[in-house]
């Protein structure tokens, strides 16, 4: 909720939504103060290899869009984060990306980038996506939060490369004619990465993107919930409650 009012503050101007993300945001703020305490302790444990939770990095992509000024516990979780490039999935890149960017590590944010960029591939009749186990399934069906987390990153950080981002919305517009999302929240996400910039590209297409909700009749939920920010097949620490399943 806090990711969606940030965003649509961040698009629109309307401050309407401020007062209940900040609240919000200072609950998150005292949550990562304890995850940060507990990642301490494993390192001083000697354990290696260790990772932001996939909260923690919904709280540095939420903390990057909202502009906030880097503490002691942010900065540590961002250090965190840089080093752990291929542990991440497109997904994690993508928000990584994001969040290294605005936190002082713009050379590891364009590496990010360009390795999400490497992992796209292009169909003249569907556009640019990603056709790999990196871009993972989730709870939200298909691979909607990997695209859209791609083309937020490359719009934010003026990625150079002519007609990506385009052809990126165009899969985008193609899996929704196609395909039935049964929560808002992959309309919401949708609409984010059209309408990022306040403009929609073109999309060499006829057919207009309605952001309509309907729940298919015959619907498969994955049976993992998280957003898939990490490899499956990276074996790391997981401290206590602080990491989902990452057997994916």
């Amino acid at each position: 909720v806090a990711v969606t009012l940030a965003r649509l503050q961040d698009m629109t101007g309307d401050n309407s939504g401020e007062a209940l993300c900040s609240k919000a945001y200072n609950y998150l703020q005292r949550q990562m103060a304890k995850e940060v305490e507990q990642l301490k302790k494993a390192a001083k444990k000697g354990i290696k290899d260790l990772l932001p939770s996939e909260a923690a990095c919904n709280f540095l992509y939420l903390s990057a869009i909202t502009n906030q000024t880097p503490t002691a516990d942010i900065n540590y979780l961002v250090d965190l984060l840089a080093k752990q490039p291929t542990a991440l999935t497109i997904y994690g890149k993508a928000m990584g990306a994001i969040i290294l960017d605005h936190y002082a590590h713009k050379q590891e944010a364009q590496t990010y980038l360009k390795s999400v960029d490497q992992y796209t591939v292009y169909k003249e009749d569907m556009g640019r996506y990603f056709d790999t186990p990196k871009a993972q399934y989730t709870w939200r069906d298909y691979k909607i939060p990997s695209q859209v987390a791609a083309i937020e990153a490359f719009q934010r950080l003026n990625y150079k490369r002519a007609q990506l981002v385009p052809d990126m919305q165009r899969w985008l517009l193609q899996e929704k004619r196609t395909q039935l999302w049964d929560t808002p929240i992959n309309t919401a996400d949708a609409v984010y990465a059209f309408l990022y910039n306040n403009k929609v590209e073109s999309l060499t297409t006829k057919t207009p993107f309605r952001a309509e909700n309907r729940r298919p009749a015959h619907h498969h939920r994955h049976p993992n919930s998280g957003l898939g920010l990490r490899e499956a097949k990276a074996q790391r620490h997981r401290a206590t409650n602080l990491h989902r399943r990452e057997d994916f």
